[in-house]
């Protein structure tokens, strides 16, 4: 998604966008929406990138500093 470059800004925004990986996988990135660890039941605002086969899900969330991480 378009960003402005802002880092003191809100990390979290809404995303809903899809785009090839390499011309020929396709690819979404949808969010942001609330998850729970199932391993702590702590809840994160996350991002979800999903390969449009559906056979790879990947979620992401701001870090302490800002910045985005993988979950």
């Amino acid at each position: 998604m378009n960003w402005d470059g802002n880092k003191d800004a809100d990390c979290m925004h809404q995303a809903d966008s899809y785009f090839d990986v390499n011309g020929a996988s396709g690819t979404t990135i949808k969010g942001s929406k609330k998850w729970t660890y199932p391993n702590t039941g702590k809840e994160f605002n996350i991002w979800v990138r999903e390969k449009t086969n559906r056979f790879k899900q990947q979620y992401f969330s701001c870090n302490e500093k800002r910045h985005r991480s993988s979950i």
